[in-house]
């Protein structure tokens, strides 16, 4: 069973869409995983979905324009967020076509990479997976400090204490409409407290990261 606080992170995750810098850091991490050992065949890497290839393109679009240059990264992706959920379906259909085709050619390349593993390459595999994961019990990595969002799910858990019989998953809807009731001023307020906590994570991510990667390096020349 989830933790409360993750399950206040899941939650936050699924209302706005996967923020960007959080999806950027995770994905390297995920990224560093999957990248093949020398010597070992490259996994392939499953496709962006179509929310994710939507929030690329308009990115890169907005960025392009002068009156978004001064935006933060978590409000543009706010702005990107509210446009994709008023999209009708036909709207989001090129987008959503685009990630089936890929995910289509993903399966295909992904079951000639596990057909094409000699044995030695799946005991390899055995093993790099075991001397990972006994790698991050040693090494945890940093945890996610929550969001503006976040911090607002604390204080409403805080004014009024869930027991464990009631739903959670009314309390945090209700926590999430609260939230979008709440004027800019207040979110922006939220999300600036907790903007030195998210840099701080950043760091330690990417310096995990690192270490991760010196560590994977080491481990593929044994």
């Amino acid at each position: 069973m989830l933790s409360f606080w993750a399950y206040c992170a899941r939650s936050w995750d699924r209302f706005l869409q996967q923020s960007v810098g959080r999806y950027a850091a995770v994905t390297q991490v995920r990224y560093a995983k999957a990248k093949a050992f020398p010597g070992m065949p490259e996994k392939p890497k499953r496709p962006p979905s179509s929310w994710v290839l939507f929030l690329t393109e308009r990115r890169n679009e907005l960025k392009r324009q002068p009156e978004y240059e001064d935006l933060s990264l978590m409000e543009m992706s706010k702005r990107i967020s509210e446009e994709w959920r008023g999209f009708d379906e036909l709207e989001k259909l090129p987008y959503k076509d685009k990630y089936e085709e890929s995910l289509g050619d993903y399966k295909r390349r992904i079951k000639e990479y596990q057909v094409n593993l000699s044995p030695e390459d799946k005991r390899a595999l055995r093993r790099i997976k075991s001397d990972m994961r006994a790698y991050e019990k040693e090494h945890p990595k940093p945890k996610y400090p929550g969001n503006g969002y976040i911090s607002f799910v604390k204080s409403c858990f805080r004014e009024n204490p869930r027991s464990k019989d009631e739903d959670m998953k009314d309390f945090i809807r209700d926590c999430a409409q609260r939230w979008q009731n709440l004027d800019e001023e207040t979110k922006l307020r939220l999300n600036e407290q907790a903007s030195p906590l998210m840099r701080k994570y950043r760091e330690e991510l990417r310096e995990w990261k690192d270490k991760y990667e010196a560590w994977r390096s080491d481990a593929s020349s044994n």
